[in-house]
């Protein structure tokens, strides 16, 4: 299969799931702009796998493709039949879905033409999200087998990996391929729905030149545009960040900005990730896959606070609760996506419905209705999930709440965010918000009116805008600087807010809004965290973070064109006014490209120093150079094995659905650029005794008796391998292991630290593994047996 034909597939398949339930996204948005045309793809996949995926989760009904292909079927059937009574669809629909195509198509193209060149699943922690990946596509089960850990289910926000590995599978698609897609699959879908969401607002109102400029800056600023450590680095030393190592330079380095003490931090360091690193990085992480359905859930939020106030809702008319029926199920989705964002975009709606009804007894019946559907649509996961930090209760109690905070948010005394640091991260951002906010302050200011001589005078407002600026300095100097760095702007977006309430809502109280929420959560992070394993703000800041990009990202878009409209309402100096924004826009775009430039051109030299562009296949590159042994150390693996690929290969279209494997464990990040430790079972999602013992710590963290279990089991895999007779060893029954596999990490163990994965001298022995198994697998020195009567 060529990439043509991979990409044609999941094209046609990710389309139909998108055109399914476009009726339904036409009605959820229907107060924007565009008939919820640029949603149509996720709420599309949200609406064919929640149905299968909650009866998987609590009948016999199947997980498989049929019964995915029959949900689809009847989801559409449900959708179009009600749109064709309804009249929910027109003609008026076709262009704004057309556009939203184009969108989709040209950003997926782009990503793939990026990706094509370095499609090695290799590194970091891309193992263990391609386990993950290829687990939901082999599973008929929620929830889908750990990979990692035979016997127990996946304890982790598995949902991204669902809904891309869904569009795999019934394209016909191996894993190693789908991985590349799914990647260009969530920067497609991200960069469409930020595009529609900043379109749509700015269309309601303004012209369709300036709703087409929103529309680009809003995926520039959230997923194109990186930091100012680039730009910073690349002025203070030229050659340096332009030719050196990535993962030394900026390219990786702008991911650690903010340092902590080391007693708070490991190696004093924290994550400060945004969109753009996480996308040439590669990582196929939750808070990755869950970015376009964030935008989504903030669009949901978007199309409730511009909806006119209705004063005959009638909570006993199920007509008048089904959109927050809706709601609630896809902001429910959230959770088993990334746990971290349910809350935040939770409240985002409770905002929202709060301008359009008001805070009285109506915004808190819808409140509570979303809330409890929003939970119940998914108690499934809610259930059977047991939070890393939240203790080994398996109930909803144990979900975000008093308890958890009670249990898991600590004060953070260590050192603070400086405001180099801040604005390192978030300069771009921040100062799109400030001019933003002092224009908006000085346009809404009191006029002076001779008949009130009381009234504030004009040189007020200037005193008040020196006052910010020269606070904002002082912030340099002070301990906690984030406090007048995020203040100033909460400040000023709280007066137009204020003087906003009550009435019908606006772009410029949306614009405020988003910004005091932006601003606002990054001050919580420098007083409190989650004591998750890492006990500091090293992961609190990189979730937290990622969501305050997300929301100013999309509000500066809006911003920006807001400001374009001020310019050229003013009458004097219209031209000069218009210029000096083009010359602000046009450094927002050098500065924010900085990053994708320079990390994308140092991230080839690393991974593709020959060039060449080499498809989708993210398992290929792994076998292309045969691994020959040094004469002096015949004993040490690089991760190269053309044999342990071909194996991969054969066990992913052999295995039988209940198979378990025995190979050799492994521990993270090791053999870091190649064929890893526990490959086997991350590229076919095999379960596997043990898999990546430093990650089953995390994900177990809550778990304590399956934690215990975490260092023995690679115990047990050795007496595995020393005594393979299911007769005498009962070790086999106890897992149920029905394949074994004989590599080269099982025959030679690796070069870097890892002692548990290998070698196992047994696996030399003549006859080896004897009675009890069948040779079915035999190449290039690789074997594979499969355990008589299975």
């Amino acid at each position: 299969m060529n990439w043509i034909d991979e990409i044609a597939r999941w094209y046609l398949v990710s389309l139909a799931a998108g055109l399914a339930a476009a009726p339904l996204s036409a009605w959820l948005f229907r107060r924007l702009p565009g008939f919820g045309a640029f949603f149509a793809r996720p709420i599309g996949l949200l609406a064919i796998i929640w149905p299968l995926w909650f009866l998987a989760s609590i009948s016999p009904i199947p997980y498989s493709n049929l019964t995915i292909i029959i949900t689809a079927l009847l989801v559409a059937g449900l959708c179009w039949g009600w749109a064709y009574r309804a009249h929910v669809i027109s003609k008026d629909w076709i262009r704004p879905y057309a556009a939203a195509e184009a969108t989709w198509i040209v950003a997926f193209l782009a990503y793939i033409w990026f990706r094509g060149y370095i499609p090695k699943i290799a590194a970091t922690e891309k193992p263990m999200d391609s386990a993950f990946l290829s687990s939901t596509m082999r599973t008929t089960d929620m929830p889908p087998a750990d990979p990692w850990y035979a016997g127990e289910t996946i304890n982790y926000y598995y949902l991204g990996y669902l809904y891309n590995g869904t569009i795999g599978r019934i394209a016909g698609l191996d894993s190693w391929v789908v991985f590349n897609l799914a990647l260009a699959n969530v920067f497609a879908l991200t960069v469409t729905t930020s595009a529609g969401l900043a379109w749509g607002v700015i269309r309601r109102q303004f012209s369709r030149n300036l709703a087409l400029f929103a529309g680009c800056a809003a995926p520039f600023l959230l997923v194109i545009a990186g930091n100012m450590r680039a730009p910073i680095e690349f002025l203070r030393d030229r050659d340096y960040v332009w030719n050196t190592f990535w993962y030394t330079n900026v390219g990786w380095q702008s991911s650690r900005v903010i340092v902590d003490p080391e007693s708070y931090a490991p190696k004093g360091e924290t994550i400060n990730e945004f969109p753009n690193f996480s996308f040439v990085l590669g990582d196929l992480h939750p808070h990755l896959t869950t970015l376009p359905f964030t935008v989504v859930v903030l669009a949901l939020a978007v199309s409730l606070f511009f909806r006119i106030r209705d004063t005959e809702w009638n909570p006993f008319e199920w007509r008048h609760w089904a959109e927050f029926v809706a709601i609630g199920v896809v902001l429910g989705a959230l959770y088993p996506m990334n746990s971290w964002d349910f809350p935040t975009y939770g409240v985002a709606i409770a905002v929202a419905l709060a301008f359009s009804t008001g805070l009285n007894r109506v915004w808190l019946m819808q409140m509570v209705g979303i809330g409890i559907v929003a939970i119940l649509a998914w108690v499934p996961f809610w259930i059977t999930f047991v939070p890393f930090a939240g203790g080994d209760v398996q109930n909803p109690t144990s979900i975000p709440g008093l308890s958890f905070i009670q249990k898991n948010v600590a004060a953070y005394t260590g050192e603070r965010t400086s405001a180099g640091e801040y604005l390192t991260v978030f300069g771009i951002f921040w100062a799109i918000s400030m001019v933003w906010l002092i224009v908006e302050t000085v346009a809404t200011w009191p006029k002076p009116d001779p008949e009130q001589p009381n009234l504030t005078p004009p040189w007020v407002r200037g005193t008040v805008i020196a006052a910010l600026i020269a606070a904002a300095m002082i912030a340099m100097a002070l301990s906690a600087p984030v406090l007048i760095l995020a203040g100033i702007p909460i400040l000023l977006a709280g007066r137009l807010i204020s003087r906003a309430w009550g009435q019908e809502a606006d772009l410029p109280t949306l614009i405020a809004v988003l910004f005091l929420a932006g601003w606002f959560i990054t001050i919580g992070t420098e007083f409190f965290y989650i004591r998750d394993v890492f006990n500091s703000r090293f992961n609190t800041l990189f979730k937290i973070y990622y969501q305050v990009w997300t929301i100013v990202a999309i509000a500066s878009a809006l911003a920006l064109a807001h400001l374009f409209w001020r310019a050229a309402q003013v009458e004097i100096k219209v031209r000069q006014r218009a210029g000096a924004l083009a010359i602000g826009v046009a450094a927002v775009v050098l500065l924010g490209i900085a990053y994708p430039v320079i990390s994308i051109k140092t991230y080839f030299d690393y991974l593709n120093p020959q060039g060449g562009w080499h498809g989708l296949d993210g398992l290929a590159p792994h076998g292309i150079e045969a691994y020959v042994p040094d004469p002096s150390q015949p004993e040490v693996r690089t991760g190269k094995s053309e044999a342990d690929v071909a194996a991969i290969h054969w066990l992913n279209e052999n295995a039988k659905p209940d198979d378990v494997l025995l190979e050799a464990p492994g521990c993270g990040y090791t053999i870091n650029g190649e064929l890893p430790t526990s490959r086997f079972s991350a590229f076919t999602g095999i379960p596997t005794i043990i898999g990546w013992d430093n990650s089953e710590n995390q994900w177990r963290g809550g778990q304590a008796e399956l934690l215990d279990q975490v260092i023995p089991r690679g115990s047990d895999v050795a007496a595995m391998f020393e005594d393979p007779n299911p007769a005498t060893n009962p070790l086999f029954d106890q897992y149920g292991v029905t394949l074994l596999v004989v590599g080269d990490l099982e025959k030679y163990g690796v070069a870097e630290r890892c002692d548990k994965a290998g070698p196992f001298p047994s696996v030399f022995v003549d006859g080896y593994p004897g009675e009890g198994w069948t040779l079915v697998y035999e190449a290039d020195g690789d074997r594979i047996y499969r355990r008589n009567g299975t």
